[in-house]
């Protein structure tokens, strides 16, 4: 899975959009997801870790937050 750093807050709430409203997509909520965002993609931006131009730190900690709502809605599976 590619996403560039300018749409990970997207691709969050993407994600967010389509656990509370599942009929949107035939495909299951992928639990990978969450573990990828957090310990490889969040640490990388905090880090400013690799050749990207992460977006700054007010919209990573956003992304935080989403991703605490997603693992909610993941805890009421």
């Amino acid at each position: 899975m590619y996403i560039h750093p300018s749409g990970i807050r997207n691709s969050l709430k993407q994600t967010i959009f389509e656990m509370k409203y599942p009929e949107v997509t035939n495909e299951e909520p992928s639990r990978q997801y969450l573990t990828w965002i957090r310990n490889v993609i969040l640490k990388l931006w905090k880090d400013k870790a690799g050749p990207w131009d992460w977006p700054p730190e007010e919209e990573r900690k956003e992304c935080v937050e989403e991703l605490n709502t997603l693992n909610k809605l993941y805890a009421e599976l």
